[in-house]
């Protein structure tokens, strides 16, 4: 008996605008206003951000990719509980996905 092809999940970079907020069932987003209070960059990170500057950091998906990196060690840094899981799968209902800076609190 032949099987019936399984139906392909889309690719997280393929879909527009209006499909995602179809699929999410959304009208529109809302903004968020976020208080904060800006901290100064280690002087690691300012070594660190020295040292790529033999990158292009601006054309290439890979180099941008280091950036994001140093960004996340460095914000990452005061709080020990939480773990960053690079190329993490997040699978729903209407797709997979690759999830490039997946947070993850530790021991809960």
């Amino acid at each position: 008996m032949p099987s019936t092809p399984k139906k392909r999940k889309k690719n997280f970079a393929s879909f527009n605008t209006t499909e995602a907020f179809k699929q999410l069932n959304l009208k529109e987003l809302s903004l968020w206003q976020v208080d904060y209070n800006p901290v100064a960059p280690s002087s690691f990170f300012q070594e660190r951000w020295a040292r790529l500057q033999c990158f292009d950091l601006q054309k290439y998906e890979e180099s941008k990719k280091i950036v994001i990196d140093a960004i996340c060690e460095e914000a990452i840094q005061p709080y020990k509980k939480l773990k960053i899981w690079k190329g993490a799968a997040l699978c729903l209902k209407v797709g997979c996905w690759i999830v490039s800076q997946l947070p993850q609190r530790l021991g809960h």
